[in-house]
């Protein structure tokens, strides 16, 4: 007899398709479709930014889709079905790419895709396991929308009054042992001299969250009733709110009687992620407590152990959706970076934030140029660099405005005859536009794209940035040599947090590949 190869063997577990086999597959195809979404998402809950919470579901999702396998669903895969899946997930990669187009970088920011990826787990469903199987992880898909965190936002809103939550109950406690101390509304203690301010850092919100989100798939594997599994997570959630209200307790009690020292802000940093990993720890120990656990089962018999099929087709559209997604899903690596609070936090770029002033100031009387602010129809601010003081062909114009501004791009384009334009995606997620357009005898191209801005009170503002540049200019043999050193000095005029200011070079080489544009609507 021949020897079994391994192709031989792979070949024989593909045919021998079973409830086991197609279970691990599905949960990896989904860790393969998030393998860009992980690179881009930090892989701890940070004290200072709840929406960070996202990471917990995500890492969850396939372990929550490898736990279906407890329901041991007989695959049924027909060439419907195979169909049907490629459908759903023909909708989900339309869904991101035009989503993406309407959203630029916001997209990636609220995790947009995250919130369509039921769509593409509705896919690998029904090309794995068949349509009439697809109702039997509706758990699965609904655990996956919160993983966006465009879904929790109004929780993540509360933050604020939970802080003042917990500093009323740390003060109280505190109050029994030091009748001293004095609360100072909203968040300090004062005491010995010392005024102690308990943060949103000390009290994230996004840690519970991320508790609850974690033990729902934990909840789900195990055996029991529906009500013995709320409470068991609810008491998750109050376990570590005590273990949390210990740990602010007993420092803020030993800062005000000792006083402050690196051995307390050192045990102050990290404290807080130990005290939730032990509270993982003790939830899932006391789980029989609340009676969850796993019962053994009977052995199947023999014949329906076996009962199996051959979806070798299912597996290989599988395979192409993935490249296919990750092939669309590359460029979120190159995302601003922005988190999903600072967006939920975005203000109107005006005078009336401090910091949005700061901002128009830094732009304003910037050499080589001159500046002139407006307020736009929508009652914001916009600031308008001139280059050299003049309407000059040959030299850009840049405009700034607060917020994209459809409108004032059709104003720029009134007097204008457009020959044709195009959008395309930058490599950081923002979609931009290119208008070819001939204004006073002249033609130029008008380059516009929507950008974030950080401000320093941790809010965010969305910045239109136009651009006009002569055509003559960008189809030199070297464009950029005539304004690159301006263009570029304008731009980074924006400090260290400003998306704009590493994007100098990527605007201007979008100018110097003028001639190798494909216009369409040309005339």
């Amino acid at each position: 007899m021949m020897p079994i190869s391994a192709e031989d063997k792979i070949l024989g577990a593909l045919m021998r398709y079973d409830s086991k086999t197609a279970t691990i597959l599905l949960a990896a195809f989904i860790f393969v479709l998030l393998i860009n979404a992980f690179r881009i998402t930090p892989l701890a809950i940070s004290d200072t930014d709840p929406s960070t919470y996202i990471i917990v579901p995500m890492l969850m999702l396939p372990v929550l889709a490898l736990f279906m396998g407890r329901l041991r669903i007989v695959p049924k895969v027909a060439r419907r079905d195979l169909i049907i899946g490629a459908t759903f997930f023909a909708v989900f990669l339309a869904a991101s790419v035009v989503l993406q187009a309407y959203f630029s970088y916001l997209f990636v920011g609220f995790r947009l895709d995250m919130l369509l990826f039921p769509l593409a787990i509705a896919g690998l469903v029904t090309v794995l396991f068949g349509l009439a199987n697809l109702g039997r992880f509706k758990a699965l898909m609904i655990y996956a929308l919160f993983a966006s965190p465009i879904v929790l936002v109004p929780i993540m809103g509360l933050a604020g009054s939970f802080t003042v939550f917990n500093t009323v109950i740390v003060y109280s406690i505190l109050k029994l042992f030091m009748s001293s101390a004095s609360y100072l509304p909203p968040i300090s203690i004062l005491a010995n001299g010392y005024d102690i301010g308990i943060g949103q850092t000390c009290v994230s919100i996004g840690a519970f969250i991320g508790l609850v989100l974690f033990l729902i798939p934990l909840a789900y594997v195990y055996d029991g009733r529906a009500r013995d599994k709320i409470v068991w997570m609810c008491s998750g959630v109050v376990l570590l709110l005590v273990l949390n209200l210990f740990r602010m307790g007993t420092i803020t009690y030993t800062w005000i009687t000792s006083g402050p020292s690196e051995v307390i802000s050192l045990i102050h940093v990290f404290i807080g992620q130990i005290l939730f990993y032990l509270a993982i720890i003790i939830m899932i120990l006391i789980a029989g407590k609340f009676g969850l656990g796993f019962v053994r089962r009977k052995k199947e018999k023999a014949a329906k152990r076996r009962q199996s099929t051959n979806n070798t087709n299912g597996i290989l559209l599988a395979v192409v959706f993935a490249v296919l997604y990750l092939a669309l899903s590359a460029n979120y690596l190159y995302n601003p970076g922005l988190s999903a609070s600072e967006l939920a936090n975005q203000v109107p770029l005006n005078f009336t934030d401090p910091s949005a002033a700061t901002f128009l100031s830094k732009m304003a009387g910037v050499p080589h140029y001159t500046s002139d602010t407006f307020t736009v129809p929508s009652g914001k601010i916009a600031l308008v660099e001139y280059s050299n003081s003049s309407m000059d062909p040959k030299t850009p114009i840049v405009f700034y405005a607060g917020a994209f501004n459809q409108n004032l791009t059709a104003n720029l384009l009134q007097n204008s005859t457009r020959l044709g334009e195009l959008a395309f995606f930058d490599y950081h997620g923002s979609v931009a536009r290119v208008y070819n357009v001939i204004s006073n005898g002249t033609n130029f191209y008008l380059y516009a794209i929507n950008l974030p801005y950080s401000l320093d009170n941790g809010s965010t503002v969305r910045i239109g940035v136009y651009g006009i540049i002569a055509k003559s200019v960008a189809q030199q043999s070297t464009p950029c040599t005539n304004y690159d050193v301006p263009y570029s000095e304008m731009l980074n005029t924006l400090d260290a947090t400003a998306y704009n200011a590493s994007l100098s070079s990527e605007i201007t080489s979008a100018y110097c590949i003028g001639e190798k544009f494909t216009w369409y609507n040309e005339s």
